[in-house]
């Protein structure tokens, strides 16, 4: 039995006896999922299972999910994303080492390559008109949301640069040398704001698209709806499928009357 066999019976295993399990205990802490609609207590749960449970179990858990009504947009947003967010409070906490946390997002990004085909990424726009550079603030070092953010665009047809551990200077050195329609900045936590307006202001100089809009995301931004215009970015992302709308308004779209649209 080759490697691609195994894990297909393994899978096939997981999800006809473990997962009921796994499932009833969920649905005990939280009901099942409605619609796309996904409760934090199922969200606690799940995130307990990716500190416990290996990607093919995890896979399993989302499949009967899926089969029960929950679209695959509505377990990267609702679920998987919030699950990763719960991993880096706790650690934050101090209710998890970095090993625990860096296990469960290992998994939670296995569980995102194989929903890649299901997510139906279109080809990126080969006119080069549409291009995103992600990033965190440079020493942030929870990307898995940003990772999510990078999924969608690419399905929106952008080509995407996605830079999960790059220096500032490095940053400045691309967008000086790469002509992107958007940049976008995640930052979770506060440590890392005293630096962001001179370094939001420094991106928009040194951008060689003169017009370039710069988004910004992560907790620390829906923590306060104003932080984004006090550090001077265009506008901020609640999460990833808002992130995609927002940029390409910022690009040049127009809403339904015909107006330029620039959302805050």
């Amino acid at each position: 039995m080759d490697h691609a066999d195994w894990r297909r019976d393994l899978r096939r295993t997981i999800l006809s006896r473990v997962v009921p399990r796994l499932s009833e205990s969920v649905r005990d802490v939280g009901g099942a999922a409605t619609a796309d609609d996904v409760a934090p207590p199922q969200v606690a749960a799940f995130s307990d299972m990716v500190l416990a449970v290996a990607v093919p179990g995890l896979l399993a858990h989302v499949d009967a999910l899926r089969a029960g009504g929950l679209t695959v947009d509505a377990v990267v947003l609702n679920l998987l994303s919030p699950a990763a967010r719960r991993l880096g409070d706790l650690w934050l906490d101090d209710k998890l080492s970095f090993l625990d946390v860096t296990a469960g997002l290992g998994r939670l990004q296995g569980v995102m390559r194989a929903l890649g085909p299901d997510f139906g990424a279109r080809a990126p726009d080969r006119s080069g008109a549409r291009r995103i550079l992600l990033a965190p603030v440079p020493g942030e070092q929870h990307v898995f949301g940003l990772s999510v953010v990078a999924a969608f665009f690419r399905r929106a047809g952008w080509s995407v640069t996605f830079e999960p551990r790059i220096a500032f200077d490095d940053l400045l050195t691309l967008v000086r040398c790469e002509r992107f329609t958007a940049v976008g900045l995640s930052v979770a936590g506060d440590r890392f704001l005293a630096a962001l307006p001179a370094q939001v202001e420094a991106l928009r100089r040194a951008s060689l698209a003169r017009d370039v809009a710069l988004l910004a995301g992560g907790p620390a931004f829906l923590l306060d709806p104003d932080l984004h215009r006090r550090t001077g970015f265009d506008a901020v992302a609640r999460d990833a499928a808002d992130a995609v709308q927002k940029a390409e308004a910022l690009s040049g779209q127009t809403d339904a009357d015909g107006a330029a649209v620039r959302p805050v």
